[in-house]
């Protein structure tokens, strides 16, 4: 595939075996203890080469225009927060980080998220859990502009990539009745908009998974630009 993304910078060797070894180690012993013992092999063989790849995939991005970055503070920690969970286990069983606008976790204007486990995990766009204001503001967007939000969707399922709802409504939302009748009503529905690809093992173990992730970075923005789009605009009229 033919893309505009600038060529690769300084890159991401893979995973050795040692990382995966370490995330199957810890679904057996998921405890501090453990996990205290293993902490200098999870820094060397996991977290470090993870936000190498985070970096990595940042600097490939560079220059695309796609305003997506990040690096080791877009990488999340892999202590659950257990408060309101009934598994009490300490440990994540996987790494994950995101590419922001802001380079940050905590940017609120849609990402890709990347997740490494023992089978892979995967690459992912949208906007997850976006709060009640901007899930409103992606409604009216959808609702003010239903043939290009179609077009869209179409576009990136014919590259294997469809739309897909973290969470939807039964019944249309307050303020968008009027179109339960519409091609748009199962988008009003949604709660969140995400497009995900499946990474393989193998994928991790070669620097070709940063290639893999600038392209669906690729392929996915223009989803992220028309949310992101709808975000500014509800701005601006408040």
């Amino acid at each position: 595939m033919t893309s505009s993304l600038p060529s690769a910078y300084p890159t991401f060797p893979g995973f050795k075996p040692a990382a995966f070894e370490f995330l199957q180690a810890i679904e057996a012993n998921n405890n501090r203890e453990w996990f205290q013992a293993q902490k200098q092999t999870y820094h060397q063989d996991v977290r470090d080469p993870f936000i190498a790849f985070m970096e990595a995939a940042s600097n490939r991005l560079d220059g695309s225009g796609l305003n997506l970055r990040g690096g080791k503070q877009s990488v999340f920690r892999i202590y659950r927060d257990v408060r309101l969970s009934k598994d009490k286990t300490p440990y994540k069983t996987h790494l994950g980080g995101v590419l922001s606008y802001s380079g940050t976790k905590k940017d609120t204007r849609g990402v890709i998220y990347i997740q490494f486990g023992i089978d892979g995990g995967f690459v992912a766009a949208g906007f997850y859990q976006p709060g009640s204001q901007q899930l409103g503001a992606i409604r009216t967007a959808i609702a003010e502009s239903p043939e290009e939000v179609l077009n869209l969707a179409k576009a990136l399922s014919d590259r294997g990539l469809p739309l897909q709802a973290t969470e939807s409504l039964k019944r249309m939302p307050r303020g968008f009745e009027s179109f339960a009748n519409s091609e748009v009503a199962n988008l009003l529905k949604m709660k969140g908009y995400i497009i995900r690809q499946g990474l393989t093992p193998a994928l991790w173990r070669s620097h070709a998974v940063v290639e893999t992730v600038a392209q669906f970075a690729h392929s996915a923005y223009p989803w992220l630009a028309f949310g992101r789009e709808a975000l500014a605009n509800a701005r601006l009229k408040h």
